[in-house]
């Protein structure tokens, strides 16, 4: 998680990049990402969160860590269950990087009155709920990603705009 960054905003977690790169400055391998968010549960039970992922992936809610396999491997589920409260918000927060070859991540959670589903962006939210005053923006974790090679950008030679990774 260092070297060169940008971020962008996404609804949910579900890529897969193949053999490219999240958009045009983090191309192919040796980039990272870190989505960091809340999650709000529809029932009170105890949550199963899947992380699917070529190469290396961890998983915190709630600050207990339910996923830890930071390697190089092909395309993995990994999961962790948690008892979570309905309407209660909680802290999420997924790491995941790209060592070499293929690159996708996915998070999914199932509950006993849920089926196995991509974490939808009407449980997730970008902003600390109890903030008071703050409206909650609904979607997906501000998303970091960072390339793991050094890149130097001579702005000069540049053109064009990117909102999501201004030079």
């Amino acid at each position: 998680m260092t070297g060169t960054t940008g971020t962008n905003a996404v609804p949910f977690v579900d890529f897969n990049w193949g053999t490219a790169g999240p958009d045009e400055i983090f191309t192919g391998d040796d980039f990272s990402a870190e989505f960091q968010g809340y999650i709000i549960p529809q029932y009170t039970e105890t949550y199963t969160f899947y992380t699917n992922s070529d190469d290396g992936v961890r998983l915190w809610v709630n600050d207990v860590q339910l996923v830890n396999n930071w390697t190089d491997h092909a395309p993995t589920e990994n999961s962790g269950t948690i008892a979570l409260t309905a309407g209660a918000w909680y802290s999420i927060k997924l790491e995941f990087y790209e060592g070499a070859v293929g690159s996708a991540i996915q998070l999914s959670y199932s509950s006993a009155s849920e089926a196995k589903k991509i974490i939808p962006s009407t449980n997730l939210s970008t902003v600390d709920p109890s903030l008071v005053g703050v409206s909650i923006d609904r979607g997906w974790y501000s998303s970091a990603w960072a390339s793991r090679k050094k890149i130097t950008i001579d702005k000069s030679k540049v053109s064009g705009t990117n909102t999501d990774f201004p030079v």
